[in-house]
C-alpha cells in the first residue's frame, strides 16, 4: 500500500467493481479509516459534498487493484 498520509489534500478518483465511482479530496485518514470529501478537481473550497468513510479493509474488498486513483 502507498504512503496515503502524503495525499491528504489530493484529488482522488475511486471506482468500484459494480461501476459506481465518486471523487474528491482525501480529508483525513485516522487509523484504518479514510475520509472523502465528493468535490470535483479544483473545487477544494466547496463545503458542499459529501462526506464519505472507508476503510483500508473496504478498499482490498471492494475495489479494482486496491483502488484507482488520479492525483490532479
Amino acid at each position: 500500500m502507498k504512503d496515503w498520509l502524503l495525499r491528504i489534500g489530493h484529488h482522488v478518483s475511486v471506482r468500484l467493481y459494480d461501476g459506481r465511482a465518486f471523487s474528491g479530496f482525501l480529508l483525513d485518514i485516522s487509523g484504518e479509516i479514510l475520509e472523502v470529501r465528493e468535490a470535483e478537481p479544483g473545487d477544494w473550497n466547496s463545503l458542499g459534498g459529501e462526506h464519505i468513510h472507508f476503510s483500508f479493509p473496504e478498499i482490498r474488498a471492494a475495489f479494482d487493484n486496491s483502488l484507482e486513483e488520479q492525483i490532479v
